[in-house]
């Protein structure tokens, strides 16, 4: 709908126009690698959270006892920011998948082929490399010092 309004005009006749076409079964495309994304994310978030939890009371002190809230808020919200590189690579699979589903099969040609092109064709891992040493040199100051 958002790349050819045109063709697509309102919701109803657009889920129509799909189903005429493509069939039922391009709804579920690309699930199999969102459900395990998120079966990890979510065991992750529940990990990690408790574990930043405890860091941050642990940190305060006995003051803890007073800020529970925004404690639990800070421990969700890092917990959250990390687990969202966990989820990256799997939602990476399900885009391709739902893309160009001649890309492969199933979610291991998928992750396979995607890993194949990553790691060998268009990006070695020395480039990868090169990429974060220049990332991280954004950060530094005139003095050289880092600006975390």
């Amino acid at each position: 709908m958002q790349t050819n309004p045109a063709e697509y005009p309102d919701p109803v006749r657009s889920l129509k126009k799909l189903v005429d076409e493509e069939g039922i079964r391009s709804f579920f495309n690309g699930w199999q690698p969102t459900f395990l994304g998120f079966f990890v994310w979510g065991g992750f978030a529940y990990i990690s959270t408790e574990y930043f939890r405890r860091l941050i009371i642990d940190f305060v002190g006995v003051g803890a006892t007073t800020l529970e809230v925004p404690i639990i808020l800070a421990a969700a919200a890092t917990s959250a920011f990390f687990g969202s590189f966990l989820i990256a690579p799997f939602e990476t699979v399900r885009i391709r998948t739902v893309a160009e589903p001649k890309f492969g099969s199933n979610i291991f040609t998928v992750s396979g082929r995607i890993l194949m092109v990553i790691c060998v064709v268009e990006m070695p891992l020395f480039m990868f490399l090169r990429s974060l040493l220049t990332l991280f040199s954004i950060f530094e100051q005139e003095e050289g010092v880092g600006a975390f």
